[in-house]
C-alpha cells in the first residue's frame, strides 16, 4: 500500500477512527478537538493560507511540508511545526516495527524535528534506519529548588546567582499559574513578535496559538508565567504539560524593553515554582529540536539542565551530507547536560 495524501480534516477524522487521535489521551497533540481549536485559531490569522497536503504513511504517521516552514530541508511530522516534542500517538516498540514500510512508503524527504512516543522517547541512541538521536537535556525538578541547584555545574549555579544578584536591582514579578491567555496576553504576543521578526512573525505566533488551543479544551495541561515590570507585561511564558513533563512551548518578550539574561532565569523562576511538588518531575526548556539546529541554540536554554535526555528524529531519503554522516555512524548530535 502506498502514502495517502490528506487536507487537515481529512486527516484528523482518520487519525480518530486509526486511534491515533482520541479524546481520552493523556496528550494534547492526540486529541482532535485541540487540532480543530488550533486550526481554526490559524485560519483566523491567515485565512489564505493553503490546505496542507498530508502524506500518511503506514496507515497512521503523518508528514508533510508546511507552509509556514519553507526553509526545511524536508517533511516534518504533520502539525509538529507549532509544538514541542509531538507525541506519534504509538508506542516505541510499534514505531519500530513500523518503521520499515515508511521507508518503503516514503517518495520524498523527510527531515523532522524531534518528537516523542506514548510513554517518552523510546531507546534513546538505538540505531535504526533513518532515525538519528539529538542530545536534548533536561531539568530534573523533583527535589527542593535548593538541592536543585546543588545538582547544577559550578558554571550554571554562577549563571544563576549573577542572575539573581542582576534582577535583585529591577522591580519584575514572577507570576506562574493555570491563568489562561487573555485577549491581551494575546496582542502582547503578537505586537512583539512582529516587532521582532516582522512577515516571520506568524512563525513564532503560533507556537502561542498552539498553548491557547490547549488551554480552551484542556486547561489543566497549560502553565503560564507572566514577568510583571509594576503593573506592566514584559514578559510571557507558556508551557504545556504532558504527564509529570512540563514543556516550554512559547516565549515573547516586550521589545522595547532590555533585560539581558531575562528568558534564562524566567525558566529558573518557573523550576523554582514547580520543584518538588507532587506531579511534576521534569522540565523541558526545549534545548533543541532539530538537527538543523546550530549549537548555540541551547546556550541560553542549558542553563538550568541536570539531566541528559536523548530524543528522536526522522531522516529519509536525500538529506544533506553532514546529516546523512550521522546517520552512518550513528553519531548523537548536541551536547550533553
Amino acid at each position: 500500500m502506498s502514502k495517502i495524501i490528506m487536507n487537515w480534516p481529512d486527516y484528523i477524522g482518520h487519525q480518530v477512527k486509526t486511534g491515533v487521535f482520541d479524546e481520552a489521551s493523556p496528550y494534547p497533540e492526540n486529541d482532535p478537538r485541540v487540532w480543530q481549536k488550533f486550526l481554526s485559531l490559524v485560519k483566523s490569522e491567515s485565512p489564505d493560507e493553503p490546505d496542507a497536503a498530508i502524506s500518511v504513511l503506514a496507515d497512521r504517521y503523518g508528514f508533510f511540508l508546511d507552509a509556514i516552514d519553507g526553509d526545511r530541508d524536508g517533511a516534518n511530522v504533520a502539525g509538529s511545526t507549532s509544538l514541542i516534542d509531538i507525541c506519534l500517538g504509538v508506542d516505541y516498540a510499534s514505531f519500530s516495527a513500523d518503521l520499515p514500510r515508511i521507508h518503503e512508503e516514503a517518495s520524498e524527504v523527510f527531515l523532522t524535528d524531534t518528537f516523542s512516543f506514548k510513554g517518552g522517547y523510546g531507546a534513546g541512541g538505538e540505531k535504526l534506519p533513518g532515525l538519528a538521536w539529538l542530545n536534548s537535556p533536561v531539568a530534573d525538578i523533583t527535589t527542593s529548588f535548593d538541592a536543585y541547584l546543588e545538582t547544577l555545574t559550578t558554571e550554571r549555579r554562577k549563571k544563576f546567582r549573577r542572575s539573581v544578584a542582576d534582577f535583585e536591582k529591577t522591580s519584575l514579578r514572577f507570576d506562574l499559574s493555570d491563568r489562561g491567555l487573555s485577549a491581551q496576553d494575546l496582542d502582547f504576543v503578537r505586537g512583539n513578535l512582529q516587532r521582532k521578526w516582522g512577515a516571520d512573525a506568524d512563525y513564532a505566533f503560533r507556537q502561542t496559538l498552539w498553548a491557547h488551543a490547549v488551554q480552551t479544551i484542556r486547561p489543566q495541561q497549560v502553565l503560564i508565567m507572566r514577568v510583571m515590570d509594576g503593573d506592566k507585561l514584559v514578559f510571557i511564558q507558556t508551557m504545556i504539560v504532558k504527564g509529570q513533563w512540563v514543556y516550554c512551548q512559547s516565549i515573547a518578550k516586550d521589545e522595547d524593553n532590555v533585560f539581558n539574561g531575562l528568558a534564562a532565569f524566567t525558566d529558573f523562576q518557573c523550576i523554582k515554582a514547580l520543584c518538588g511538588k507532587d506531579g511534576y518531575a521534569i522540565f523541558d526548556a526545549s534545548c533543541r529540536c532539530s538537527l538543523d539546529d546550530p549549537e548555540s541554540i541551547g546556550i541560553a536554554k542549558r542553563a538550568t539542565v541536570n539531566k541528559n535526555c536523548l530524543k528522536p528524529v526522522l531522516a529519509i531519503g536525500t538529506v544533506p551530507a553532514e546529516i546523512a554522516a550521522m546517520l552512518e555512524t550513528g553519531h548523537i548530535h548536541g551536547k550533553e547536560a
